[in-house]
């Protein structure tokens, strides 16, 4: 009989052993083999084998004393392994289930966030739908052919339309902003630059929470930081260029800032390249496109994929806008529509 226990303490003892290395490092085809009940069963199992052994022990002669001991140990091992062997198989469970949790949670974030775009992009095209329908209305009530041809370029409006993307892609950012107070004071400041002989330079931008355009102050008083082939710390809207989308969550540590009162809204950045963007002329021109914003940490490195998606959807809207102008330009005539030249603002 002590025989029978001491065999079966040895193979639990060894089953635990393995049992316990399978978890470790065997995890994913540990559950369809290995569940919690049978766990539980075996460590019953044990506590038993491990009390009678040493009631026997503690009643036997020397020699099966020393059996009864050793079958004792033994089971106390078995017993030891399987309790780790439960315990990492629970950590590892809640590990799983974590980690289902978070792929859900990023799912539901990512169709939240692919619906909030279809809806921004939506509101465009029924925004210029609407004042292309207005503007055929007019053009049959209108005789002249040339004021026709005015009225085809209020209808398309670029310059409108454009600063309408910036205003869509700022409320867009907003939208997924988690539904706190703090949300309400963060802002978002969208920057369109064109290349124009050697500089990128504004064409056009906004300000969600001053609701105005505006052109960086950092251009007007650092404009050689703006050239193309600059090397002396290059504006992001020039290294994008280079680098491809630029992410710095922590421009406090990622940025040199050009003046002090940076300092105090540039604080999360995102720059990206536009690939086919024209000029008046209808030549390709290097562009970009630049979002700040006055909270730290706001854009991610691990969001890279998500923010290129929305941010090539904007800037293809603008890429059509852009192409209009050229041809607004190159088949018009002295009045044709131009694109935006740099401002000078006071903002910052």
């Amino acid at each position: 009989m002590i025989w029978f226990f001491f065999v079966t303490s040895l193979l639990l003892a060894f089953t635990g052993l393995t049992a316990w290395i399978w978890v470790e490092f065997f995890w994913t085809s540990v559950p369809k083999v290995l569940s919690s009940s049978q766990i539980k069963i075996m460590l019953s199992l044990l506590k038993c084998i491990s009390g009678i052994m040493l009631v026997i022990a503690k009643f036997s002669g020397t020699a099966d004393h020393i059996l009864s001991v050793t079958a004792a140990v033994l089971a106390f091992f078995a017993l030891l392994f399987w309790e780790i062997t439960a315990l990492r198989a629970d950590l590892r469970r809640e590990a799983d289930r974590d980690a289902v949790t978070f792929d859900l949670t990023i799912a539901k974030e990512t169709v939240f966030s692919g619906m909030k775009l279809i809806g921004a992009l939506g509101q465009l095209v029924a925004y210029k739908r609407q004042r292309v329908l207005g503007t055929i209305r007019q053009i049959k009530q209108a005789g002249v052919p040339r004021a026709r041809l005015s009225l085809f370029r209020s209808g398309l409006s670029p310059d409108l339309q454009t600063l309408l993307i910036l205003q869509s892609l700022a409320l867009f950012l907003r939208e997924l902003l988690p539904r706190v107070v703090e949300s309400d004071e963060q802002n978002f400041r969208i920057g369109l630059y064109m290349e124009d002989r050697g500089v990128m330079r504004p064409v056009k931008s906004w300000d969600h929470l001053k609701k105005d355009e505006q052109f960086l102050q950092s251009y007007n008083e650092s404009v050689d930081h703006f050239r193309i082939n600059c090397s002396d710390r290059p504006a992001c809207a020039v290294r994008c260029l280079k680098e491809g989308l630029l992410i710095v969550g922590f421009c406090e540590s990622g940025l040199i800032y050009y003046h002090e009162r940076q300092k105090n809204y540039l604080k999360s950045l995102i720059a990206y390249p536009i690939g086919d963007y024209l000029n008046q002329d209808g030549e390709k021109v290097a562009a970009s496109l630049v979002v700040d914003t006055n909270v730290a940490g706001h854009f991610k490195e691990e969001d890279r994929e998500t923010i290129k998606s929305y941010m090539g959807q904007f800037a293809l809207l603008l890429e059509l806008e852009a192409a209009t102008v050229s041809l607004f330009y190159l088949g018009g005539s002295s009045s044709g529509t131009k694109q935006d030249k740099p401002k000078k603002s006071g903002h910052s």
